[in-house]
């Protein structure tokens, strides 16, 4: 795709998280400051990503996607606060 850096508001992501394997909190509650969720359902890339980042960002992509993850308590999430597995 000729890209050297993706920001991450192009991704059409909620949040977007570094430096943890998202696939090992599927179906686990975890914590991210004060809000808690649940780890649900795998979330592939849309065709959307072809034209937020160019040809081939879908294939790109696979497997990158994240997670949907349903909100179990509401709360403040600041820059920089961890993933916590509950």
């Amino acid at each position: 795709m000729g890209v050297t850096e993706i920001p991450p508001d192009l991704l059409r992501r909620n949040l977007v998280v570094s430096g943890i394997n998202l696939y090992a909190l599927r179906h686990q509650a975890f914590r991210i400051g004060e809000a808690e969720f649940l780890a649900t359902a795998h979330c592939h890339p849309c065709s959307r990503m072809e034209t937020a980042l160019g040809e081939g960002a879908v294939a790109a992509m696979l497997g990158y996607g994240g997670f949907c993850a349903k909100i179990t308590k509401s709360g403040l999430i600041r820059v920089g606060d961890a993933i916590e597995k509950i």
